[in-house]
């Protein structure tokens, strides 16, 4: 577990706030969600709260907090200053502002109290900050430690660009979100005058309105930067806008370039294909470009001289002519595609899952395509000697005949990720299905927003035993309380460590789980936040109680070979000092888990050697 969201801690409860931070620090917490606006919304003092907890620096310290997220909040100068201030000697390396409300002139002064700080990231879009603010908070960033700076939706315009950028050249960012901020061929001409004087190495500029006239700007200047990631989805580009980028992309750094959301149709890629020869891109993201399969097929044949292993061509109208396109990619580098949304159906499927076993992909996207159950068939059967690890049928109406088809023939392959979100499972058939899963390879299942009830649920459960599953994804999949309780009793004995965020976060609040999870190997599960504590405290107790088991095992194996016939001994009390000496605020708990495992591990141990000898026995007396 090493998220926490903190929705109702009572930050004047002196008691309260000592546990919270206690577990924060037992549980190894790194990321801490502040609560939002909504939760607080009788509460508008809830950051002055939240600095008024005594000694906050030194509690800040002893966790291992590396990113903090405070978003939808009202914050004042003097509380930002604040803030950062408790930052100084902490791990925390990300601060996260989304959507809170600065007051005017809370960016200045800034640059004394962020140098204190080991902070590298940090986000304040939807901030609406404007193009007077930029120049405060380039600032504000002389010599500080920030390399990644995320100011998504703050309508900085080309003015603010003007303001920012001449200031970055003497920082340390290399990573800039500037994504929906109304930046114009302007403010695109701006951008690249300044941008080669700067470490900037991704650059994103997606959702702003730099049209054929603003990319040539950008792409005039590639070659003298130091730019390996460009985003421009959502730019009104064209073909005459890939023609402007693709000439400028040999001899520049780029290595992913993003054009999803454009509209440079089959010409437009037809052009860009032929450009992409001799450049450093590895990474294409060309989703909803309407490019068809004529633009697909000129890419496809493209593609056997160029480095790409990454493309995505989601949603671009290609239709079922599938067979051609895939026997193209033989000999290619591609390990990773996404062609989703593209209407392939279950005849495009036939055409193109024999040409599977001819790639190199590893990870294959078919979301949102009709493949029905009789696609999914046609796919099942051509797994088997395909190099596929992870594997996404997400909204393809598989059908429970089609489900089951498919875990039959997963069984040796080499899938272990498989999503099938939104595939409307019949939970009275979901046995044929999950009663096959120990004989694969997955261990990481993503059944979101699937009707599989209670019912479903349990014949999940009994069936995850003997399988390798270490991950599951349940959200959205209209179980109640009985049915959770129920589930969590079968995960004992299984490799189920994670599960999804949500997992139980419709059900009544203060809901009891920790005998549930104990006997089970969970170290993360998504619940209210009002049961956070309680319900990490069975997981703090799993983790030292594993170790306990794995140390018996350990000290049977080196045990004097001499000693074989004596019992498994008690761990000498100098021992477990030493292994708990550096943790001197929680040694107790620890101590105790440590010790109920390895105590009830050693008995297992004794039981288990027994029985080997019982037969040597009756034999001696025979």
């Amino acid at each position: 577990m090493n998220e926490a969201a903190l929705n109702n801690v009572n930050w004047e409860d002196k008691a309260e706030v000592e546990e919270t931070f206690s577990y924060l620090a037992k549980l190894q917490i790194t990321t801490l969600y502040f609560p939002d606006k909504q939760i607080f919304l009788h509460r508008r003092d809830a950051i002055d709260a939240l600095l008024g907890v005594e000694r906050l620096n030194d509690r800040l310290k002893h966790c291992c907090l590396t990113n903090i997220h405070i978003v939808c909040l009202a914050i004042k100068a003097e509380q930002l200053k604040k803030l950062l201030s408790c930052f100084k000697d902490t791990a925390i390396k990300s601060l996260d502002l989304s959507a809170s409300t600065l007051a005017p002139g809370a960016l200045k002064e800034l640059n004394h109290y962020l140098k204190n700080t080991n902070l590298k990231k940090l986000t304040l879009s939807k901030l609406h900050l404007g193009p007077e603010e930029a120049k405060d908070l380039a600032l504000a960033l002389q010599g500080t430690s920030i390399v990644d700076l995320n100011l998504e939706s703050n309508g900085l315009l080309a003015q603010g660009l003007e303001n920012l950028f001449p200031y970055l050249q003497n920082t340390q960012v290399t990573k800039i979100n500037l994504a929906e901020n109304g930046i114009d061929p302007k403010g695109a001409k701006i951008l690249s005058q300044h941008v080669k004087n700067t470490s900037i190495q991704h650059l994103n500029l997606k959702r702003n309105n730099l049209g054929n006239e603003g990319v040539a700007h950008i792409a005039s200047n590639l070659k003298g930067s130091k730019l390996e990631q460009l985003l421009l989805g959502k730019n009104n580009i064209d073909a005459k806008g890939a023609k402007a980028l693709g000439c400028h992309l040999k001899g520049s750094l780029v290595s992913e370039l993003d054009l999803s959301d454009n509209a440079l149709g089959s010409e437009g890629v037809s052009i860009l294909s032929g450009y992409l020869k001799d450049t450093f891109v590895n990474k294409l993201i060309l989703a909803r470009n309407k490019i068809g399969f004529k633009g697909a097929k000129d890419l496809a044949i493209a593609l056997q001289n160029l480095k790409i292993t990454e493309l995505s061509l989601q949603n671009n109208e290609m239709g079922n002519h599938w067979g051609d396109l895939f026997s193209l990619f033989q000999g290619t580098s591609i390990t990773k595609v996404d062609l989703g949304v593209n209407g392939i159906g279950s005849k495009g499927t036939k055409n193109f899952a024999p040409h599977l076993k001819n790639t190199h992909i590893k990870k294959l996207d078919l979301a949102a395509n009709k493949l029905s159950s009789k696609g999914i068939i046609y796919l099942a059967w051509h797994l088997k000697d395909t190099e596929i690890t992870h594997l996404s049928l997400n909204f393809n109406d598989i059908g429970a005949f089609g489900l089951a088809q498919l875990a039959y023939h997963l069984r040796g392959t080499k899938v272990s990720d498989i999503s099938l979100i939104g595939n409307k499972i019949d939970p009275g058939k979901f046995q044929n299905f999950a009663c096959h899963l120990k004989y694969t390879n997955i261990k990481s299942i993503n059944f979101m927003f699937n009707h599989l009830d209670n019912m479903g649920l349990a014949c999940l459960g009994k069936n995850l035993r003997d399988t390798q599953i270490t991950h599951l994804n349940l959200h959205a999949c209209k179980f109640d309380l009985d049915g959770v309780k129920n589930f969590m009793q079968y995960l004992k004995g299984t490799s189920v460590v994670s599960i999804n965020p949500n997992f139980i976060s419709r059900q009544p609040k203060h809901i009891e789980l920790t005998p549930y999870i104990k006997g089970t190997h969970l170290d993360s599960i998504g619940a209210e936040a009002t049961d956070w504590i309680a319900i990490n405290k069975a997981i703090f107790r799993n983790f030292f109680h594993y170790w306990g088991r794995i140390f018996a095992e350990i000290n049977y194996w080196y045990q004097d070979k001499s000693a074989q016939d004596k019992p498994l001994a008690r761990l000498p009390v100098e021992i477990i000092e030493h292994i708990f000496c550096d943790l001197a605020p929680v040694k107790n708990n620890c101590k105790n888990f440590f010790l109920q495992g390895y105590e009830a591990y050693r008995n297992k141990i004794l039981e288990r050697e027994s029985e080997k000898e019982l037969p040597a026995k009756k034999a001696k007396l025979k």
